[in-house]
């Protein structure tokens, strides 16, 4: 296989996303060589390159908004009933809750999206850094449910995803990275 990694022009928004990263036409091959049409990927470096393109989907197509969630408490002041008993004896709205029984505590990775970075984390080397930074995008309440991208935070998943690359270069093609190690 032969990969050019001849790097492009650095534009404003540099972003595997945005089909304009330097190893961009890199990452494309690794994708149609390791990562299926539908469901999980066979090899650890399909399943990576499958689960950091997820993840990114949602940073850019849904601003995290599936990638983070709020879980749904119940309130300590009324448990959960949304009411609590005044100092006249009627019920009242509870001040904790506005009556609603529950509220919604600190932003948190939802489950498949803690999977996905769990996989990484677990399976590509010198990838813990990313992966924290990355949850702490996703759990950032001022940047879920946004759709204005700054190039720093494209940059995590960049870095990522060039990560992921590299790592899969190194494991299958050494051959292209260091042609030196061919000669017999």
């Amino acid at each position: 296989m032969y990969i050019n990694l001849k790097s492009k022009s650095m534009e404003t928004n540099v972003s595997y996303w945005d089909g304009n990263h330097p190893l961009q036409e890199v990452y494309q091959k690794l994708w149609d060589e390791f990562v299926p049409e539908e469901g999980r990927a066979s090899t650890p470096y399909g399943e990576a390159l499958r689960c950091v393109s997820n993840l990114s989907y949602d940073y850019y197509n849904n601003g995290n908004c599936n990638a983070g969630e709020k879980p749904q408490l119940s309130c300590d002041e009324c448990d959960g009933w949304g009411y609590v008993e005044g100092y006249d004896g009627d019920d009242q709205e509870c001040s904790g809750c506005g009556g609603d029984g529950d509220y919604y505590g600190k932003l948190e990775v939802s489950d498949d999206y803690e999977e996905m970075l769990s996989f990484i984390e677990d399976n590509v080397p010198s990838s813990k850094q990313l992966v924290r930074k990355m949850r702490e995008l996703i759990c950032d309440p001022c940047l879920n449910n946004n759709y204005d991208y700054t190039q720093e935070e494209m940059d995590v998943y960049n870095a990522l995803t060039t990560r992921i690359v590299c790592w899969t270069m190194e494991e299958h093609f050494t051959d292209v990275i260091n042609p030196k190690n061919n000669k017999q």
